[in-house]
């Protein structure tokens, strides 16, 4: 994968929490793992959405409950959030960050619906993550997460 492809996540997910303020997201340095290693960076919720078309692999989003709340109760405008709401937020990331790339990438850049993962466990159903997989660590509010991309291309 090319690190132009790489940036353009990263653009996604800094647009993404630029509509929530000036608080701007901090992002440590993206580093290569291998899919079996990626259940270490885990967190509670995490949204897996499929790639095919040019691309093929996957993408995870993976975050810990406090930033996921925090959106929850901005977004809904909601002074404490639900559990069937953060999942959701969950998926919404997912997707809104998948969707904005697919802007770039191009009509053949065809995302799945996300799947909502919550808790450590990461099962043989998810979505598959290619190798190499990038992870890229982040965080908004001093609240980490962590974007996994493993995708090949079909070109």
């Amino acid at each position: 994968m090319k690190e132009e492809v790489i940036q353009i996540f990263i653009d996604c997910i800094k647009n993404y929490f630029l509509q929530f303020g000036n608080e701007e997201v901090e992002f440590g340095t993206p580093y290569l793992s291998k899919p079996d290693d990626i259940k270490e960076i885990i967190l509670e919720y995490t949204g897996a959405i499929s790639i095919s078309g040019d691309y093929r692999g996957a993408l995870y989003i993976s975050s810990g409950r406090d930033l996921l709340e925090e959106l929850t109760e901005l977004i809904l405008d909601v002074k404490s959030a639900l559990e069937n709401d953060i999942i959701d937020i969950a998926g919404e990331i997912t997707n809104t960050i998948a969707g904005n790339a697919r802007q770039t990438l191009g009509q053949n850049f065809l995302i799945s619906v996300p799947l909502i993962i919550t808790g450590k466990f990461i099962s043989i159903e998810t979505p598959k993550l290619k190798i190499p997989t990038y992870i890229i660590p982040f965080s908004w509010r001093n609240k980490k997460s962590y974007l996994c991309i493993g995708l090949e291309t079909n070109t």
